[in-house]
């Protein structure tokens, strides 16, 4: 559509042209590589983009890393290029990454060296779901975090984030981000037929840490059954050592858990100092009344009370749980509910249909980036017209980079005053935008010259 070296078509012609692409057969390459219960919910995300009706093209690493196990080095450089050869025929629209994975070595054990990343290989901008918050974003930018604050920062990347507080330090890092709580794959997760039995009263699936332990463990008399990985972590407790009944790593056993309980207690660990993890959801959508420590989250996605219970500030947990044991048309009811509102309004594919406009916009801009990168080496001038046709046009996602570029074509034609003036606009927009650095430099550089 555009010669190489951008000559040949006008900058509001490609506006046009961006402006006349379709998304309603949107195509996702989703992947995953550890094996933790992320995967589940970067399944849950592809499963929910298949039944919207858009094309999904499935990569699990992990699975490839078991099959690979013992084999020599060629055979995984080999497989590298099979998934390159294959999603390049997909020929994606955007790529679904599970938090950094997208840009990082899949088979990093085995592969230290190599700089084979998806996102590069696909071609595609990356939505990055993060539903985890620790390093490298759990420390301030230095010399080991930067490369993924740069990379974060890039035209192709859009951050969706499950908790308010880390979308906040998000957006201090120079992030672009979105809120995106979690959700339920409501086809997997159900209530259990209106005839069944719910004998567990108290059941927690999860880790131990030092909250939930002491937590936990003033339950133990009232019926408690935990189901958890760390089994050490869980036994060092004899009282807790009693109640527990393994891990449960598949879904489907999870889930006729949760059919079988009462209630489950949520004890939040710190990386979610706001957010509502996915067993709050899971367990609501199986019919078990969740009680749960985050009143924050709980009150802005549901009406505590009705579809959960919060824990009142200073009430010992123990003590609403057992509440809501004994109060057997309380706790039916607003289990009950709180299944058909997850079920209603919490799924993957209305998390997924909130976001469409975004995913929509974002790889439409990301595609405009390709002939503004033509435009700039062929006539810095003609790079502005775009930019200015792109604002006209629509209400761009990145006005800090779209400023960003501006600085660069007036730095390109000697106009110091307008650079310094794009570059001021790009510093409002994004303070913590780490190019600015270089481009502050450079323009400061041309400057003295001039003097």
């Amino acid at each position: 559509m555009v010669a190489r070296d951008g000559h040949n078509i006008g900058a509001t012609d490609v506006v046009l042209a961006l402006r006349a692409r379709g998304w309603d057969d949107m195509r996702v390459v989703g992947a995953i590589t550890q094996r933790s219960f992320a995967r589940f919910v970067a399944f849950d995300l592809a499963v929910a983009a298949r039944r919207m009706g858009w094309a999904v093209h499935w990569i699990d690493f992990d699975a490839l890393t078991q099959e690979l196990a013992g084999s020599p080095r060629d055979a995984w450089i080999a497989t590298l290029a099979r998934v390159t050869d294959e999603v390049r025929a997909f020929a994606p629209d955007v790529v679904f990454s599970y938090g950094v994975e997208a840009i990082l070595p899949p088979f990093p054990d085995v592969l230290p060296e190599e700089p084979w990343r998806l996102a590069d290989a696909a071609r595609a901008p990356v939505a990055c779901f993060f539903y985890d918050f620790g390093a490298p974003l759990d420390r301030p930018v230095d010399a080991t975090t930067a490369p993924y604050v740069e990379r974060l920062q890039r035209q192709d990347i859009r951050v969706f984030c499950w908790d308010r507080h880390a979308v906040a330090d998000l957006v201090r890092f120079g992030v672009a981000v979105e809120y995106l709580p979690m959700a339920v794959n409501d086809a997997m997760c159900h209530p259990p037929p209106a005839a069944a039995t719910r004998d567990l009263p108290i059941v927690f699936s999860g880790g131990p840490n030092a909250e939930r332990v002491t937590t936990l463990r003033s339950l133990a008399p009232a019926g408690l059954s935990v189901y958890g990985y760390d089994e050490p972590g869980w036994t060092a407790d004899p009282v807790l050592a009693a109640c527990y009944r393994g891990f449960v790593p598949e879904r489907d056993r999870l889930r006729a858990i949760y059919q079988r309980a009462q209630t489950t207690l949520n004890v939040t660990r710190a990386h979610g100092r706001a957010s509502l993890n996915m067993r709050v959801f899971e367990a609501m959508a199986c019919g078990c009344l969740v009680v749960t420590d985050q009143a924050e989250e709980a009150a802005a996605l549901f009406s505590p009370g009705e579809d959960l219970v919060t824990v009142p500030p200073g009430t010992a947990p123990d003590a609403v749980v057992t509440h809501y044991l004994a109060d057997t048309a309380a706790r039916t009811r607003i289990a009950a509910r709180g299944a058909r509102v997850v079920r209603e309004a919490h799924t993957y594919v209305h998390r997924l249909e909130s976001i469409t406009p975004c995913l929509e916009a974002f790889t439409t801009e990301t595609r405009a980036w390709t002939f503004w990168e033509q435009f700039i080496i062929a006539d810095p001038g003609k790079a502005l017209r775009f930019v200015a046709a792109l604002r006209a046009d629509r209400a761009l996602l990145r006005e800090d980079l779209w400023h960003v570029a501006d600085t660069t074509a007036h730095i390109r034609l000697g106009r110091w005053g307008a650079a310094r003036r794009s570059l001021d606009e790009a510093r409002r927009c994004n303070p913590g935008l780490r190019r600015l650095q270089g481009l502050e430099a450079e323009l400061t550089s041309q400057e003295r010259t001039e003097e």
